[in-house]
């Protein structure tokens, strides 16, 4: 059964609000002292891992029903390339 267009693009439309809130949420935040600095490298760190243990989730669940979504490689892949060019660039940086 097909869903509505209205059915299919209120999930949509929630997601792109909730990625709007989140950017405009983590662009307001300003780093006060040494305390929120470390907050927000906290918070960064846990999302960073969180996602990963979803990501491969998503990958070994995708895996065993032998129907592979390779955007989800993609974003996995591309997160860790991101996470060691930025590593390897602050290292340089010092």
């Amino acid at each position: 059964i097909l869903k509505s267009k209205l059915e299919q693009s209120i999930p949509l439309s929630l997601f792109g609000i909730f990625i709007l809130a989140s950017t405009i949420l983590f662009l307001k935040f300003k780093v006060k002292d040494e305390r929120d600095y470390l907050n927000k490298m906290m918070a960064s760190r846990i999302s960073f891992i969180v996602t990963y243990l979803l990501l491969s989730l998503a990958i070994i669940v995708q895996g065993l029903s032998h129907s592979i979504n390779y955007w989800i490689i993609y974003i996995f892949f591309t997160m860790i390339l991101v996470q060691l060019i930025v590593l390897t660039y602050l290292k340089k940086k010092k």
